[in-house]
């Protein structure tokens, strides 16, 4: 009868063991839990978010972006153009061949093929100003197989005035007719200040003898043509690196060290030198060129989506942001790094 009450108060003992034990170890792991979760809280905390910056420098350097199309593309490329990167743009309007509310777009001209594109993209550029001229800072005119990143665009123009001359692109040249050097702006599209689209529209575009209305002629060797004549030279739009932001090609092209076509291309007409590969290409890309379809999601994805373990954007990689960093401040410093950056 003793060792039975001896072996039930061991058994007791041992069950009240188990028991505190069994508390205390609960206890420890979901206090560790939560402060797991308390610093995955901080982290999230302490991370700007991204579409408030987004938002503020739209609110801050208003872009207005023309699209040149075609009918016959409107589902094949003007339409992923809309779902991604457009919606970024504080308005935007297509040019085409028709009119399309839906898109929407404007009829420039009756005939279509980029043969043709001076006779739609100058009376685009027209309606354009009269009805959106004073309402916007920057007009961006674009292909429709052309994505843009329009934060590192909104960086490159936060210090520079749009009341004064500016024309921006990749500076292209070629020899016309009579073996006059032309310098345009081609490929990845051409970024135009307020100023400048009035005395495209108001002083070129009423003087056939210095701005040719002739339909039949490419609209960016035409307009680059026809911003000289005015004294509007193209400007140069690289980084301080001398490497390149607006893209005529694709990335894949222009950053691959393979050969191809296109870039050889560009490589001819090129105003400034053009190494193959990486080392050409700007840490803050403005758009690339022939991305369609497809490729506009992909890009779209890669920009805006996905992120890569320990890198961080390097113009805060000084900066400590958390979430009493306001905005002003943010801007501030991404004006400064605009600032030293880019040439001016």
């Amino acid at each position: 009868m003793v060792s039975f009450i001896k072996l039930f108060t061991l058994i007791f003992i041992l069950l009240i063991f188990l028991i505190i034990y069994s508390l205390y170890f609960i206890q420890n792991y979901y206090t560790k839990i939560d402060k797991i979760s308390s610093n995955y809280e901080d982290l999230n905390i302490n991370q700007i978010d991204f579409n408030l910056i987004s938002d503020e420098l739209k609110r801050n350097v208003s872009i207005f972006c023309i699209i040149h199309t075609s009918p016959k593309y409107k589902y094949s490329r003007a339409i992923h153009l809309k779902n991604t990167w457009l919606k970024r743009c504080n308005d935007y309007l297509f040019i085409s061949t028709e009119n399309d509310i839906s898109l929407p777009a404007i009829k420039g001209f009756r005939k279509d093929g980029y043969q043709f594109s001076n006779g739609r993209i100058r009376k685009g550029l027209t309606y354009i100003y009269k009805n959106y001229g004073n309402n916007y800072d920057w007009f961006f005119k674009v292909d429709d197989d052309t994505y843009a990143i329009m934060e590192n665009v909104r960086m490159f123009l936060m210090n520079r005035d749009s009341q004064t001359d500016h024309y921006y692109g990749y500076k292209l040249k070629i020899k016309d007719y009579y073996k006059h050097q032309i310098e345009y702006m081609s490929g990845g599209g051409y970024l135009i200040s307020k100023e400048t689209l009035m005395k495209l529209v108001t002083v070129a575009f009423k003087n056939p003898k210095i701005c040719s209305p002739m339909p039949n002629i490419p609209d960016d060797v035409q307009i680059g043509r026809c911003l000289k004549n005015i004294n509007i030279t193209t400007m140069d739009s690289r980084d301080i690196y001398d490497r390149h932001v607006f893209l005529p090609s694709s990335f894949s092209e222009f950053g691959s060290l393979i050969k191809n076509t296109h870039w050889d291309g560009f490589k001819k007409r090129s105003y400034y030198n053009l190494p193959k590969g990486l080392s050409a290409l700007g840490n803050f890309p403005m758009s690339f060129h022939y991305v369609i379809g497809d490729m506009q999601y992909g890009l779209e994805y890669l920009f805006y989506h996905t992120e890569v373990v320990g890198r961080t954007s390097r113009i805060f990689n000084k900066v400590y942001l958390n979430k009493e960093s306001n905005t002003t401040f943010i801007l501030d410093e991404i004006k400064k790094y605009g600032k030293s950056n880019f040439k001016y």
